[in-house]
């Protein structure tokens, strides 16, 4: 029994060590990103993104937690806009507007409590006079953080699905003029 017990020890420890060592040698940071073209002219689509408002129509976390609780701040479209939200399928979080360049791209910083931080990018590229293409991506830095190095192996089929809804419900949006979600 004992050189059961102690074969068992080692390999679990090993097994630990393992997962370390690899976990060291795994990249930092994440990212994943999706595209879509929508035929509307960039300055119609551009300001559904610029605004905290109207992302709640087409947000595909909104649409899968309809009892999102939303506090904005004074500012709501643009550069320095901010909300954080707290939901029970959500969790928590905000999200700020740190740069927006008009009909072009938008930077925002997330802060996931319990989580950390990442970055999400929008750019709009017209394609023409009626359609764009619009590109959000997502990134974001582990550190030394080795679960969090492991999950970013998988972040792109984590959150890519949740991106071609969004962008799906935008397309929608921008087209139609139907919002998905009802705010």
């Amino acid at each position: 029994m004992k050189a059961f017990l102690k074969w068992t020890g080692v390999t679990i420890g090993s097994l630990i060590i393992l997962f370390a060592l690899v976990g060291l040698f795994l990249p930092a940071e994440y990212s994943a990103s999706r595209s879509i073209e929508i035929q509307q002219p960039v300055d119609r689509v551009f300001p559904l993104v610029n605004s905290l408002e109207e992302q709640q129509k087409w947000s595909p976390w909104r649409e899968a937690d309809p009892d999102m609780q939303i506090e904005w701040s004074e500012k709501v479209a643009g550069e320095g806009a901010t909300y954080s939200w707290k939901g029970p399928i959500s969790g928590e979080g905000s999200m700020t507007i740190v740069r927006s360049v008009e009909n072009q791209a938008l930077d925002t910083a997330l802060e996931f409590k319990d989580q950390g931080q990442a970055m999400a990018t929008w750019k709009f590229e017209p394609m023409g006079d009626n359609a764009v293409k619009v590109t959000w991506g997502f990134s974001g830095d582990a550190g030394w953080n080795l679960m969090g190095r492991y999950f970013g192996l998988f972040m792109d089929s984590f959150i890519g699905p949740d991106f071609e809804r969004g962008l799906a419900n935008l397309k929608k949006l921008a087209e139609t003029g139907e919002a998905t979600n009802q705010i």
